[in-house]
């Protein structure tokens, strides 16, 4: 886990002229602050919201400004952003391990729906506070309590205390991608059957089956013979059963020396690059027919740990997904993001964000811009964030779009 330790600015005078942790009301011998609850950082004195903190990580501040509000003094904190004394408890340790998201837990809810209590006294009760639908996603910590009434076990939830016979649990796919070695030949590819789930034939010469791959194998592409690939000396694959990342240029208006991430949406593969350097890649869920994900070159304009994540409204279907992992905005209503509630990296099955695994989601959330400092949950970019280019048969070359959709060039 990173530090955060920052070495204070210098007084411009003397210690007693320069405002300090007194003026926060703290101890003179105080060095760092610990955060009490998670908590807004601002740009500025009243600000804008930039990022959260979360409870209790360590920060160390740039400067201390006094004020006659609530807060009694404001905090410039290091590397940036603003936060209130009041927000903040002292200390005389400087240094800390960063908090990480809790280890979680995550359920469906039953077709049915099920109904949460506030505790267990609602439970004996039968006094429901809420029912939830069968659309709904919970998220739960590893550390969670369980209790049983009436020789029922429930959960607690963050939904509230749920029966443990309404919730159909999940476990992360372990699908994760390839690192990519410094001018690495992009010669391999991921078995996908066009049935999901079916094993993929592997035939010689004659046409004959030799063996079988299982889905999201790995071989590497030897030739591609009409519409076939050879994966061996005599052995070929149907190449609509291999998904099969291939180097792009890069886009007009990315710097020769920035990250910038490239989606195939017919390929439902994603490939990070560092200038002209692809340094990793993996398989991804893009939208599904009636949802498709939009093409087009965006900024990543924010990213949280964890987020939340329900239909915006007027459309035919529902969901409400609690604590979506390593979720990163680059359109309205659109981010790639962690996927715990399914394992079909390599085609496409989402409402229209790019789904990653879990791992791939932390792998490239930590890569990419805004940089999230120690200890903050969630970043807002300064316009400056990592390109997204998104593309597919029908628009090979999509144009530059910012937040809303709209074409910027």
């Amino acid at each position: 886990m990173r530090l955060i330790i920052v070495t204070m600015l210098a007084a411009a005078s003397t210690a007693a002229a320069d405002p300090g942790p007194t003026d926060a009301g703290w101890p003179a011998t105080t060095v760092a602050a610990k955060v009490r609850y998670g908590i807004a950082v601002l740009d500025g004195i009243h600000g804008k919201r930039i990022g959260t903190i979360a409870a209790g990580t360590r920060v160390t501040w740039q400067r201390i400004v006094p004020a006659k509000d609530g807060c009694r003094a404001w905090l410039e904190l290091a590397p940036r952003g603003w936060a209130c004394a009041r927000d903040l408890a002292p200390t005389g340790d400087a240094a800390g391990p960063d908090p990480e998201p809790p280890e979680e837990r995550w359920a469906d809810i039953v077709t049915d729906g099920a109904d949460a209590y506030d505790d267990r006294d609602a439970i004996v009760a039968g006094a429901p506070s809420r029912h939830v639908g069968d659309k709904t996603y919970v998220a739960m910590s590893t550390k969670s309590r369980s209790l049983v009434v009436d020789r029922m076990r429930y959960y607690h939830t963050d939904q509230g205390w749920i029966r443990a016979a309404d919730l159909v649990w999940y476990d992360p796919s372990p699908f994760a991608g390839v690192e990519l070695a410094p001018a690495v030949a992009l010669d391999f590819g991921w078995s996908v059957a066009r049935k999901p789930g079916a094993k993929i034939a592997v035939r010689d010469g004659t046409g004959a089956v030799v063996r079988q791959l299982s889905p999201r194998d790995r071989v590497t592409i030897v030739a591609v013979e009409g519409d076939r690939a050879r994966i061996g000396a005599d052995e070929l694959v149907d190449l609509v059963e291999l998904r099969r990342p291939a180097v792009h240029a890069r886009p007009e208006g990315v710097a020769a020396d920035e990250r910038w991430i490239d989606v195939d949406l017919d390929q439902q593969w994603l490939i990070l690059y560092e200038g002209d350097a692809p340094v990793f890649t993996t398989l991804v869920s893009t939208g599904r027919v009636d949802w498709q994900t939009p093409t087009g070159i965006y900024r990543i304009r924010g990213k949280e740990a964890r987020a939340r994540m329900q239909d915006p409204g007027g459309m035919a279907d529902e969901w409400n997904v609690a604590d979506v992992p390593w979720s990163m905005r680059f359109r309205r209503n659109f981010a790639l993001h962690g996927t715990y509630w399914h394992d079909g990296f390599g085609r496409a099955r989402s409402h229209g964000c790019v789904n990653l695994s879990t791992s791939d989601a932390r792998r490239i959330y930590d890569w990419v811009t805004p940089v999230a400092p120690g200890g903050w949950t969630e970043v807002e970019s300064d316009g400056h964030g990592t390109p997204v280019r998104i593309h597919s048969l029908k628009d090979p070359e999509p144009t530059w779009r910012d937040f809303d959709g709209k074409p910027t060039r």
